[in-house]
Formats: structure tokens, C-alpha cells, sequence
């Protein structure tokens, strides 16, 4: 796996670093949680607090993650996933707010947004889905958080990310999730909270963990924090705070209810000065992956980090680059759960179909890679050689003949033809051929099949929104 790691190695003695600072941080510097009822909560249990500012004592983090597990399985309709099992859960998009038509931006309907799931659905790599992965603007807001949860629980088999907004919302999406399954034991949805950066939890955030406890269903906890202007210039420092800002959330979860699964996320990008503007895309900000996955093992937590980030504005060259080096961060560094994998740029702003099956198509690629077992088959290597000899050729090797196709990854989308054929052929561009398989996996998509008892609730909750 090595061969696929970000160029950042993170020592023993990093990890050790980052851990004093965080603990000195959270005794001396402290985190706000703006909500009374949680820094009383803190409180009661022997941490110091002063209004919202909370200091929190080595004693209650060695208590929450004493208590919080290193793995769990979330379920759905037709397949589960063990986040922290060694394989890897791969979600598309989240929270995009254009998508790309013709070549310009759009606000979204209700129809993109189905969709969008359907093409996660029919992924061969993406293994849960998120119900919050665009806006879609002609759905009624407040009902948002119910539609969005029952149309990808109705157009997705795959484990579900239920919303995560402020108490009422999460409230709102979870218990679809929970009606659907029937009121099944285990866990049935995952929520993706974030703090505000820095060391920042707004009632909004507060109310999200609580909701999430009182179902007793697992979280995700990310930061994303912007170099030099919401954490410190440095990635290291980046990598302190956000620390000491996910430890914090953690504790409180386990506050409200010991033993609650949590995921150790670490989204944060760069900062570029010219223009004020966040870019996750940049490469500087993918050294925050390996840290993110050194720092979750070091407290036997899944790791959350990494992406098929970019900050271009097209589906083009830039956004090619940043996204494959962001991948193959992604899945070097071994994280166990990574968002943003298939179809986003614009620093998460904007949708591409496109560019999802693209963004495919490079994990494909990583992946197959990192499963390669280069000497496995060494003495049949050494015999082939010995075959063909010097100044031979290996075509009709019956090595080759046997292996050629798992040997070498074989990419549906990337053109690797000569160009008098592929001129022959029409001349597509890979984003033309991108586009053809997207609408291809949306033609033969199929519904999957559910109770009627689920049919009427899920179209309850869309009719009455």
C-alpha cells in the first residue's frame, strides 16, 4: 500500500506531539458549547466551565474513549457496512448547491436529486448513500429533512446518512430512517456533524449530537477548518486544533450516552490569501489525510478524511489532478470512511454527472493498485522469462494470455485506443463518454423492492411534503 501513500509520513512521535498539545489545549484553552444544558452537562461531570467556555480533563476523554467503539455496522435495505472493519465506505456528494447542465450551473430539482441516487446506488464502489447530497431547490424546506431521508431510503438498498442539521432536523430524518426499519434494533442510519472552527459548538451542532444520542444511532464528527483564517496558518497547527476540536465532541456524545459509535473526521483545507476563499482541492491541504488516520488509530477510532476534492470551477484538467491525487491520498492512507468521492468541484459547491462517474472510474483504478499482489506470482514470472528469452515478446506467453485481464486495470471511460481508431470512432472526449455511461446506469437502474407497508410511509412523508 505504500506505493499509494501521500508523500507525508507521519511518525510516532507526531502522533505523541499532537496528542500532549491536545490535551494541554483542552485543560487550558477549552472549547465553547453554546448551549447551557451541555456545559452543565460538563459540569456535573467534574469538568471546569466558565458560561459556554468548557475545560476538559484528561480523566473524561480516557472515559469516552474507553467507551467508544473501533468499528460498527450500519444496516440497509439490501447491504451493510462496518465502518472501522478494514474495507473501506465510500459516499458520494454532500450538500452541493449547483449541478452541471449543458455546461452551466443550475439550482437542482427534486428529479437531479433522484438521480444522483440512483447513480450511487448502482456504484461499484460508493457502499452507502447520502441523503442530503444536493440541494434541491423545489422541495419545501421544512420538510426537507423527512423527503430527502425517504427518497433515499426508496431508491437506495445501500445504508443510508440520515440528515444531520440542528435538533428538530436530525430528529426529523432519523425517525424516518427508524419507521422505515421498523423500529429494528442495531443501527440504521449514521449522522455527519461538524463543530465551527475554532473550538466552537453552536447550538445547532449541540442539538445534532443530542438527537443523534437520544436514537442511539452513530456519528461521524468533522472539522473543516480553513488554513489561516479558522485554525493556524501551519497544517500542524491545523492538525492540533482540530484535534482538541473532535476529542471534545466525542466526549460530549459520550456524555449523553456512553458507548455511542463516533467517526474521528478531519476535512480541513487550505486558504488562498489572493482571494479569501477556502480550497479543498489544494495540495497542501491533502497532508491533513495521513494525520487524520494517524490520529484516529492512535485513539482506536474509524477515520473520516480525504475525497475526490477539487477546486476548479469546469469538470477539467485542474479538476482531474486535484481530485485523482486526493483520491489516491484517500485510499493510501487506508481511511475508513471518506465523503465527496464521486461527482463534486468547486470546493464542494457544485455536481457534476459526469464527473461522478469519472471520480469512479479513478478509485477503480487506486484500488486496483492497492490489491495488487506484485510477487505473488513470482516463479511464474521467472518462468515466462525463461520462455521467451532475450530479444522475444511476451503476447503469446501463456502467462499473458491467462492474466492480461486481471493483470492490468482496463478503463471504461480514459481512452487508451490509438488515434486513427479513435478518430475512426467518432472522437469522444472522455467527458462525452463519462456522460453516455452515467446515462446508461440511469437507463437501467431499477427500483428495489420493498414492503408495501414501506411504500405507503415513504409515500406518505413525499405527499404530505
Amino acid at each position: 500500500m505504500g506505493f499509494l501513500m501521500f508523500p507525508v509520513k507521519v511518525t510516532q512521535r507526531d502522533v505523541e506531539f499532537i496528542h500532549e498539545k491536545t490535551l494541554w489545549l483542552l485543560e487550558n484553552v477549552g472549547i465553547d458549547f453554546e448551549e447551557a444544558e451541555a456545559a452543565a452537562l460538563f459540569k456535573a461531570r467534574g469538568a471546569r466551565v466558565d458560561g459556554a467556555r468548557v475545560y476538559i480533563p484528561e480523566s473524561l476523554l480516557k472515559e469516552a474513549l474507553a467507551s467508544t467503539p473501533g468499528a460498527f455496522t450500519v444496516r440497509g435495505l439490501s447491504s451493510s457496512v462496518t465502518i472501522g472493519g478494514g474495507e473501506p465506505v465510500y459516499v458520494g456528494s454532500s450538500n452541493a448547491v449547483f449541478i452541471l447542465k449543458e455546461g452551466r450551473l443550475a439550482s437542482p430539482t427534486s428529479h437531479d436529486f433522484i438521480d444522483i441516487l440512483k447513480l450511487c446506488e448502482t456504484s461499484p464502489v460508493l457502499n452507502m448513500v447520502n441523503s442530503q447530497h444536493i440541494y434541491a431547490s423545489d422541495l419545501p424546506a421544512g420538510a426537507a429533512p423527512a423527503i430527502t431521508t425517504a427518497l433515499a431510503l426508496q431508491y437506495c438498498g445501500k445504508p443510508v446518512i440520515t440528515l444531520c442539521g440542528n435538533y428538530e432536523q436530525s430528529v426529523d430524518s432519523l425517525r424516518v430512517a427508524r419507521d422505515f426499519f421498523e423500529g429494528a434494533q442495531g443501527y440504521y442510519a449514521l449522522g455527519v456533524g461538524n463543530m465551527v472552527s475554532p473550538l466552537r459548538y453552536t447550538g445547532e451542532s449541540i442539538g445534532a449530537i443530542r438527537a443523534y444520542a437520544e436514537f442511539g444511532q452513530p456519528m461521524v464528527l468533522a472539522c473543516c477548518a480553513s488554513f489561516g483564517m479558522t485554525s493556524p496558518i501551519t497544517v500542524g497547527g491545523t492538525v492540533v486544533q482540530n484535534n482538541a476540536e473532535v476529542l471534545a465532541g466525542i466526549v460530549y456524545a459520550r456524555l449523553l450516552h456512553p458507548g455511542l459509535p463516533m467517526v474521528y473526521g478531519n476535512v480541513s483545507g487550505g486558504l488562498d490569501m489572493r482571494h479569501m476563499t477556502s480550497t479543498y482541492g489544494a495540495f497542501e491541504a491533502m497532508a491533513v489525510i495521513p494525520y487524520a488516520k494517524a490520529m484516529a488509530d492512535f485513539y482506536g477510532l474509524p477515520a473520516r478524511s480525504g475525497g475526490a476534492l477539487t477546486d476548479s470551477k469546469q469538470v477539467d484538467y485542474q479538476a482531474g489532478t486535484e481530485s485523482a491525487l486526493s483520491i489516491a491520498a484517500t485510499v493510501g492512507a487506508g481511511i475508513d470512511f471518506a465523503m465527496h468521492m464521486a461527482g463534486e468541484f468547486d470546493s464542494y459547491n457544485a455536481y457534476s454527472l459526469e464527473k461522478h462517474v469519472m471520480d469512479e472510474e479513478s478509485i477503480e483504478r487506486c484500488r486496483f493498485l492497492q490489491g495488487l499482489d506484485l510477487f505473488g506470482d513470482g516463479d511464474d514470472d521467472v518462468e515466462a522469462i525463461r520462455n521467451v528469452g532475450p530479444g522475444g515478446q511476451f503476447l503469446m506467453e501463456e502467462q499473458t494470455l491467462d492474466l492480461y485481464r486481471d493483470a492490468q486495470f482496463m478503463p471504461e471511460i480514459a481512452i487508451k485506443e490509438p488515434y486513427a481508431s479513435w478518430e475512426a470512432g467518432g472522437g469522444d472526449s472522455v467527458f462525452h463518454r463519462a456522460a453516455g455511461k452515467a446515462a446508461r446506469r440511469l437507463a437501467e437502474y431499477s427500483l428495489p423492492v420493498i414492503s408495501q407497508s414501506q411504500q405507503r410511509m415513504l409515500g406518505n412523508i413525499c405527499k404530505n411534503g
